[in-house]
């Protein structure tokens, strides 16, 4: 009788382990999206109290570092005192800026395999270095993530004075490396989409400004084509 026990109970087990295992196979994107929509949440909220200074201020809070404005030297000494070992996550809503720093930055943020939040934009410079160094990449609603190129040689500027040619070189190859670095390919920079060309040449014909004009990809085309992994976009 006993041993009938034993084996009603092994056989009731293993029915709701089976059942367990069929409803996991059934609802796995259930679950995963209300997990998605919940970790969103709480990045929302970070990029809300984020917002609470100055557009153009970078400041932190606990483990959240939020990186606003133009990425320069007065960036640096916004986050001069930082201590990245305690970041967890960063904030950005910024329209790009200087090169070196915007790599120099997007070091501390690769070496703490760090989460970058978009809000509102993350352009140029930002996107070129600061959205590709970060461990895991989420675009909020209604954010932006847009390149427009990158760093020239001076040969395609058609500067041959040598100490202006190393400088520009430099900062070329600066961005190369760390791209290759990240292991992403560096056509990311330089490789715009057709539709992209086309509009660049129908604006430049008409005379205008395209240091504000940027393209995008999606996750399946940054991972596909770029080698750009760990991308979300709030749905």
């Amino acid at each position: 009788m006993i041993r009938n026990l034993h084996n009603y109970k092994i056989l009731a087990i293993s029915a709701v382990l089976l059942l367990s295992a069929v409803v996991h196979l059934i609802i796995p994107n259930i679950t995963s999206a209300r997990q998605e929509r919940d970790d969103i949440d709480v990045f929302k909220s970070l990029a809300t109290r984020c917002s609470e200074r100055g557009s153009l201020d970078s400041w932190s809070f606990d483990d959240v570092l939020c990186i606003n404005g133009e990425i320069g030297t007065k960036m640096l000494v916004d986050i001069e005192n930082v201590e990245w070992t305690a970041v967890d996550t960063v904030i950005v809503d910024s329209g790009g800026g200087d090169v070196a720093i915007a790599i120099q930055i997007a070091e501390k943020i690769a070496s703490q395999k760090i989460t970058l939040v978009v809000r509102g934009r993350c352009l140029s410079s930002c996107a070129n270095y600061l959205f590709i160094a970060a461990s895991l990449k989420i675009v909020l609603k209604d954010s932006k993530i847009g390149w427009h190129g990158g760093p020239g040689t001076a040969e395609d500027y058609g500067i041959s004075d040598p100490a202006r040619a190393e400088k520009i070189n430099s900062i070329r190859k600066l961005s190369d490396d760390f791209l290759t670095k990240m292991g992403v390919s560096t056509e990311i920079l330089y490789s715009a989409p057709q539709w992209a060309v086309s509009e660049g040449e129908r604006r430049k014909s008409l005379g205008a400004d395209l240091r504000s004009f940027t393209w995008s990809y999606n996750a399946e085309e940054l991972l596909r084509r770029f080698n750009v992994k760990n991308v979300l976009f709030e749905r």
